[in-house]
């Protein structure tokens, strides 16, 4: 039996979490109503041998990390200076201004956190199994660089990142 797809998943759906790794999580959420993120993962990765001009067989490589970027609504570069006040996406990535007493999620080496990205579910209900909401984990994430574009409608900040993981962690929750 083939599996019907009933719903499409859009960014009007996600939610990107920035997670740091003090013991109840110091969290920043950036909805991602305008952006996108994308990201490369091989969980698995090989290399074609050939013998004599002829595919032959494949060769396991070493493991790589994930490596991805998203783009998210500019609103400040910097969080305001207020006490208790939020970070900006850029301080809570860098452990600056309101994010200078985040704590890294690795215990050495440079400042990381976790990103989950959140997909709701815009159908929920239908039973299927497959229209759950999904989350997805990228653990021990190094970001940079950091770009800045100025638009018409709005400016943007774009994100490259490396996760210390061969692939995000999928979790669904639902029916």
């Amino acid at each position: 039996m083939a599996i019907a797809y009933k719903n499409t998943r859009n960014l009007t759906h996600g939610l990107l979490t920035i997670v740091d790794g003090t013991g109840t999580p110091k969290t920043l959420e950036i909805p991602v109503q305008e952006g996108d993120l994308q990201f490369t993962a091989d969980p698995d990765p090989a290399t074609v041998v050939m013998n004599r001009a002829t595919l032959s067989h494949f060769t396991a490589q070493p493991k790589v990390p994930v490596r991805g970027r998203f783009t998210v609504k500019f609103s400040e570069w910097k969080g305001k200076g207020f006490s208790g006040a939020n970070p900006s996406p850029y301080d809570a990535m860098t452990k600056t201004g309101n994010a200078s007493s985040w704590v890294s999620v690795t215990e050495c080496g440079p400042y990381c956190v976790d990103l989950k990205f959140d997909i709701s579910n815009p159908c929920s209900g239908a039973g299927t199994g497959i229209d759950q909401s999904e989350s997805l984990l990228f653990e021990n994430v190094k970001c940079g660089p950091f770009s800045f574009r100025e638009g018409s409608d709005y400016n943007r900040i774009e994100v490259e990142f490396t996760a210390l993981t061969t692939a995000p962690v999928s979790t669904r929750t639902g029916t």
